[in-house]
C-alpha cells in the first residue's frame, strides 16, 4: 500500500497481522485524508503523475483485455463441446425412436392379453 486509497477493509484483510483494532485505526486514517482532501482544478497534474497513472490503467486494461479474451476462449470450447453432445444425443434418441414406437405396441398387447 502507497496512499490512502489503497487502504481498505478488503485489502487489509488480505495481510497478516493486521487485526481489527489496526484495521479500524487505517480505516479512520483514510476517512480522514479523505475529508481533507481538496482538488484544485486550476492546477495541473504533474506530468510524472499522468504518465504513471496512464501506465497503471494500461497494464490493467491489457490484463482485462486478456482475461476476457481467455473467457470468449473458454466459453467457445464449452459451446462446441455442448454442440456436439447435442448432436449425439440427438443420433442416439433417433436411433432409439423406432425401438420405443415397438414396444408401445408390445407393452399394449402384454397388459391387454
Amino acid at each position: 500500500m502507497e496512499t490512502a486509497i489503497d487502504v481498505s477493509e478488503e485489502s487489509l484483510a488480505t495481510i497478516k497481522g493486521i487485526g481489527p483494532v489496526l484495521r479500524r485505526a487505517l480505516m479512520d486514517w483514510r476517512e480522514s485524508v479523505e475529508r481533507s482532501f481538496s482538488f484544485d482544478t486550476k492546477k495541473a497534474i504533474p506530468q510524472h503523475e499522468l504518465r504513471s497513472l496512464h501506465m497503471h490503467f494500461d497494464t490493467r486494461r491489457k490484463a482485462v483485455k486478456r482475461e476476457l479474451n481467455s473467457g470468449v476462449e473458454t466459453l467457445s470450447r464449452i459451446a462446441m463441446g455442448t454442440r456436439r453432445k447435442c448432436e449425439e444425443l440427438a443420433t442416439s434418441a433417433a436411433r432409439l425412436m423406432p425401438t420405443l414406437a415397438q414396444a408401445r405396441p408390445d407393452v399394449a398387447i402384454r397388459f391387454v392379453g
